[in-house]
């Protein structure tokens, strides 16, 4: 990613258009969705420490516990 798109996802830019889509979700989708994002986040074999920090930031977004 470049700058730009790394602050956009940092930024959770776009949550205010999702989160009533997200809302809906079951809890068993959004686990689906989590996991798909920490799929496509660790395509290179590892979740660096950014890429950490960012699916702990869209878990508590999508009120996901343990």
């Amino acid at each position: 990613l470049d700058a730009d798109q790394r602050r956009k996802v940092l930024d959770l830019e776009g949550w205010d258009q999702a989160e009533p889509v997200v809302a809906k979700l079951s809890m068993e989708e959004k686990r689906d969705l989590l996991s798909t994002l920490v799929d496509a986040s660790s395509a290179d074999g590892r979740l660096s420490p950014l890429e950490m920090q960012t699916v702990k930031r869209i878990t508590e977004a999508l009120a996901i516990e343990g």
